[in-house]
């Protein structure tokens, strides 16, 4: 088997990951009328041609891996990611942790581009996700990111 072919079968793998995600978080907040998955045009995956605003020059770079799924309220935005970015404490060298999921909280639906803890949680999730991983997921959107982030109560009676 080719490079390519491999790097695609795992595209494809990692999709139904996050499809499969966003499908379960849409049936979860399909009660709450504050918040919604986006899931419009080529949200939740990378760019296949990336171009950095021309800084590549003639080339691309293909982040169609990138994966996630976008939650987002009146003034709030979380971003859970299938490939979290961290930060090593001890050497400050930047990390993807590819198949491990995290979030990115924004408030007023701005992200700035800078990563602060403060706004980054990093799980011991990891692809793939059954059905327990996914609840998980929904407690701490639930718990964390609405209740102490946002400020919001999350509705009962949802499941």
């Amino acid at each position: 088997m080719e490079f390519k072919d491999i790097k695609d079968d795992y595209n494809k793998v990692r999709e139904n990951e996050r499809t499969s995600l966003s499908n379960y978080l849409v049936d979860i907040l399909k009660h709450d009328e504050r918040l919604a998955v986006v899931t419009r045009g080529s949200s939740g995956k990378g760019r296949i041609k990336y171009a950095s605003g021309g800084r590549f020059g003639k080339d691309v770079c293909d982040l169609s891996n990138w994966k996630w799924v976008e939650v987002r309220g009146k003034d709030c935005s979380c971003i859970i990611s299938l490939n979290m970015l961290e930060t090593d404490t001890n050497s400050g060298n930047v990390h993807a942790l590819y198949d491990r999921i995290g979030f990115f909280v924004y408030t007023n639906n701005k992200n700035d581009g800078i990563l602060t803890d403060e706004r980054r949680i990093i799980t011991n999730i990891e692809l793939p996700l059954d059905d327990t991983k996914k609840c998980t997921i929904k407690n701490i959107l639930e718990n964390i990111v609405i209740k102490e982030m946002w400020n919001m109560e999350y509705p009962k009676n949802q499941e």
